[in-house]
């Protein structure tokens, strides 16, 4: 049997179960304590707990909790601004932002003698400093401090009035040295998003690129070539480059497009949804009687003139019993039952597609070359069920409830957000706090052996949306569907970065790590200043 790691659990044996500290203690910011390491539970359910010196919380009143400290030959310098400065002030950090009352901020630099700071192409100025600068939103200052540990530089933006007001404490690990996230408000699904932002943030927590959005936006991705993928529901996806160009619009022909994923695929095409309406449906099956409006997933694969090259129907291959959380809008003659809701899905390189469907509770693997499912995951029996193992407390059609982002693994194993929502079935109401799964399939045994699981104490429900994925070094980034949290676990379990959005009622679709090869974070400010001429 495989050694056990921090990380992952060899399949047959115990699953780990990483449960960070809460928001509350990470709130406390005690200075020079480390974060809680998480509880691992054994094979017989016992709470084994680490030592117990690696129980205090990591926390301090600036950056230095969590994205380090200037060397020790440093001196004392601080940067403060007339608006709140976001992040914390910190030498290592290098991007802030604030709020410009009145069209400029005062810039202040304190330090000592041996302290030269300047602000733009000012002269610069021995110890203290105090500078006004006229900033419109969008558009910002540089200040660079030199000490004896060296010069650092420090661009500091302005916010636009309507701007989310978040908070964030830590630093992103290496492999998420950006993310991008869609700024959304509590809504019904028929619902339009208006005054949102696709917004960029750096590893320090600190927005460096913003652009309203006033239509249905809902996803913002990075697109192989460098571009930005924007989705809205009912609209086109468009593509933009990180200047806001709009590269191409993309949209299948028929229904109404689906926001929630889009795919590039390695032919020069596009993976998409699309909702598809029909009337007269018999949901006898679910206890919601006879010819009845109904919504049905599609999954369409287009090239960029929007021609469908390939199209799989949830109405020809799942069957209405198989949905368990059916959601409904309207009422009366306008009362429409989503059954399916696609809301993730990727290509695994041989001839199959994984795909989510919220409404069903799974995730299936369909055949792309005739459509037909070749397993399930979670959800109602079927004849193409596999066996889930490792999850033995929950009963069989409740192993996912809510289910969102799956995606594939180079080791070939899945990872989703389990949202825990609730499934009332048979007079039962079932639902459970969301947590984060690394799932192992093997489809000649028919059986997913659940080998990894992440939770957060703080984040009790999650009603919607969301993501978690998996990184390179084993951490997780995860976006708590439905809460103001986007946080990230470092691969023992510890938090080390925690984003939240101060209105408890705002929260992301998606948190996602922006990787492609021309997305850096200084292309992403240049792009950023010419937004805001």
């Amino acid at each position: 049997m495989p050694t056990r790691t921090a990380e992952t659990v060899p399949i047959g044996t115990e699953t780990t179960s990483l449960v960070p500290p809460t928001s509350e203690q990470l709130d406390k910011r005690q200075a020079g304590s480390p974060l809680p390491r998480p509880a691992h539970i054994g094979p017989r359910g016992f709470r084994i707990s680490p030592m117990s010196a690696a129980l205090k919380i990591l926390a301090a009143t600036s950056a230095a909790l969590l994205v380090g400290t200037p060397s020790a030959s440093a001196t004392d310098v601080k940067l403060t601004s007339s608006g709140l400065l976001q992040p914390a002030f910190d030498r290592a950090t290098p991007n802030f932002v604030t709020t410009c009352v009145g069209g400029h901020i005062k810039v202040t630099v304190r330090g000592g003698t041996g302290v030269t700071s300047k602000v733009d192409s000012r002269s610069s100025v021995r110890g203290s400093l105090t500078a006004t600068v006229s900033l419109k939103p969008g558009r910002r200052t540089v200040v660079r401090i030199t000490d004896v540990s060296g010069t650092t530089t420090h661009s500091i933006r302005c916010l636009p009035a309507d701007f989310p007001k978040v908070s964030s404490a830590g630093t992103l690990p290496a492999s998420i040295p950006l993310f991008g996230l869609d700024d959304s408000s509590g809504r019904s699904r028929a619902d339009k998003i208006m005054d949102s932002y696709a917004i960029i943030i750096d590893r320090h927590g600190a927005p460096i690129w913003w652009r309203k959005e006033t239509s249905s936006f809902l996803n913002l991705f990075a697109t192989p070539d460098g571009n930005l993928g924007f989705g809205h529901s009912g609209g086109a996806l468009e593509i933009r480059t990180l200047r806001g160009t709009l590269v191409s619009s993309l949209a299948p022909a028929g229904g109404d497009t689906d926001a929630h994923e889009a795919i590039p695929t390695s032919r020069g095409t596009w993976l998409m949804g699309r909702h598809i309406s029909r009337t007269g449906a018999d949901l006898s099956s679910i206890g919601l009687g006879t010819g009845q409006k109904v919504l049905d997933s599609d999954l369409v694969e287009i090239n960029s003139s929007g021609k469908i090259l390939w199209s799989w129907s949830s109405a020809a291959h799942l069957a209405t019993s198989e949905t368990i959380m059916p959601q409904i809008t309207g009422s009366g003659n306008a009362r429409v039952v989503d059954l399916a809701h696609a809301n993730s899905f990727q290509e695994d390189g041989n001839g199959g597609l994984l795909a989510s469907f919220r409404n069903t509770g799974a995730v299936y693997r369909i055949r792309l070359s005739d459509g037909s499912i070749d397993w399930k995951l979670g959800g109602t029996t079927t004849a193409q069920s596999l066996s889930f193992l490792g999850d033995t407390a929950i009963t069989a059609e409740r192993h996912l409830l809510g289910q969102h982002n799956v995606r594939l693994m180079p080791d070939g194993t899945i990872t989703l957000l389990d949202n825990g929502s609730p499934l009332v079935s048979q007079g039962v109401r079932t639902a459970r706090p969301p947590r984060a799964l690394r799932i192992q399939i093997d489809p000649l045994a028919r059986t997913a052996t659940l080998i990894q699981t992440l939770s957060d104490p703080s984040v009790t429900s999650s009603p919607c949306c969301g993501s978690a994925r998996l990184m390179s070094g084993g951490e997780w980034f995860v976006a708590w569907g439905g809460t103001p949290y986007v946080r990230s676990y470092d691969a023992s379990g510890n938090l080390v970065f925690a984003l939240k959005y101060m209105n408890p009622a705002r929260f992301t679709y998606r948190a996602t790590p922006l990787l492609a090869s021309g997305i850096t974070e200084a292309s992403v400010i240049t792009g950023m200043d010419y937004l805001s001429k």
